[in-house]
Order: structure tokens, then C-alpha cells, then sequence
């Protein structure tokens, strides 16, 4: 049987899905999560939010405010969808920071923003946010850490989901043979440094990331 690793636990359903294509799945959380208390800064800027992790931190620090009223600009489908269900109104959503920096300077550079952000958030959307020259402010919402745990096996595939995920995983373990199936170019861009052999997902979500490395190990035949 071959031997597939997931560097975050996924959610039942898809860990069945590898479990039907005849695969052995590990999987582990290659990083933490720190939730920080957030203040309510909006104040008629629009909001961005590169990540879950960033929203939740937002709405756990403020439950009663939620997002009503707000404007937001996020990466990736799910995050829109989260601001959705808490009354934000997406202004944008993007599948990739990149691409979401190309839509603040081509059509919001007279606006004011608050970025919620990680402690080891990328450059991509601040550079961007100086290139329009607008008036931005940087919160840290979350802090990210690296789980190190070592495998004294290897695998024929592995699902990476961070840039900070891959730093996790590479600081006791090579990715060696394996595929690396990354879930966004930024992802892709980390993995790099290990391996030539990588392939990242259509769109940055779970369900299609999983649908990849299945496909591409386990093809279907006509």
C-alpha cells in the first residue's frame, strides 16, 4: 500500500477519499496556531484577511461586534465565505495574496485599510499596500509556530498547505522521492527549496488539493 502524509489533519470525508483510493494516510498539524487579542479597527477602512486563522482571531476578540458593516478584501473562497456568515460584505476575494495585490493597486489606492495578519505573514500585500500608497495599518492577529516531529518512513506523496508548514516538516525530514502537492504558490514557492518534483492545486482549497493528488497517483482511465 502506498503511503500518503498530510501535513494538516484533514476533515473526515476527505481523509476517506484517500482511504477509498487504496492509500495509507498519515497526517499531523506541521504548525500551531496562537490566536492574539485583536482590536476592532475598521473605522471605515476596508479590511483585509489573507486567512482564516486572521478572522477568527478578529472574531474571537470581538463577538459582539462581528463584521456588520464592514468591507473586507480576502484570499481564498472559504475565507470570503466566513465573512459572509458574520455580516461582512467581500468586496473582493482572490485565490492567492499575488493576485489579490494586483486588485488593491489597480482599484483600491484611495483607500484606507487594516490588515489582520500572522507574525510571519509575507510581504506580498504590504508592498502592495505601499505601492498604491494607502493610508494601512498592520495588526497581528495570530502567531504561527512549527511543530517538529520526525518520520522514519517514507512517502510517495505529501499535501502541504504553508510555506511555514513545509519549514516544519523539512526541519527533520526530507521530502525525498515524494510528490509535494501544494495548495498555492506561495506554498509551491518554499517547497522549491527541497524538491523539483511538486504540483500545487487549481484553486487553494482542501477538497481540490486532495482531488489532485489523487488523480495524478491514481489516474482515471477511459
Amino acid at each position: 500500500m502506498k503511503r500518503m502524509l498530510s501535513t494538516k489533519i484533514l476533515p473526515d470525508p476527505l481523509q476517506a477519499r484517500f482511504v477509498a483510493a487504496g492509500w495509507e494516510l498519515t497526517q499531523y498539524n506541521a504548525i500551531s496556531v496562537e490566536f492574539l487579542p485583536v482590536p476592532f479597527r475598521p473605522e471605515g477602512s476596508v479590511v483585509i484577511f489573507t486567512s482564516k486563522h486572521a478572522l477568527r482571531a478578529y472574531l474571537l476578540s470581538n463577538p459582539d461586534r462581528g463584521l456588520t458593516g464592514v468591507s473586507c478584501l480576502c484570499v481564498g473562497a472559504s475565507t470570503a465565505s466566513m465573512v459572509r456568515e458574520h455580516g461582512g460584505e467581500v468586496l473582493e476575494c482572490a485565490p492567492t495574496a499575488t493576485e489579490l495585490a494586483t486588485v488593491i493597486t489597480k482599484k483600491y489606492t484611495d483607500q484606507s485599510f487594516v490588515y489582520y495578519c500572522s507574525d510571519r505573514r509575507l510581504d506580498i500585500i504590504p508592498e502592495a499596500l505601499e505601492k498604491g500608497l494607502a493610508d494601512w495599518q498592520e495588526v497581528t492577529a495570530y502567531r504561527t509556530k512549527t511543530v517538529d516531529k520526525a518520520f522514519n518512513q517514507s512517502f510517495e506523496g505529501i499535501l502541504f498547505f504553508s510555506p511555514s508548514g513545509v519549514e516544519g516538516f523539512t526541519k527533520s525530514n526530507d521530502i525525498g522521492v515524494a510528490t509535494a502537492y501544494c495548495i498555492g504558490p506561495t506554498t509551491a514557492e518554499e517547497v522549491k527549496k527541497h524538491t523539483k518534483k511538486y504540483k500545487i492545486a487549481a484553486s487553494p482549497d482542501l477538497p481540490t488539493l486532495v482531488a489532485l493528488a489523487i488523480q495524478t497517483i491514481n489516474p482515471v482511465k477511459n
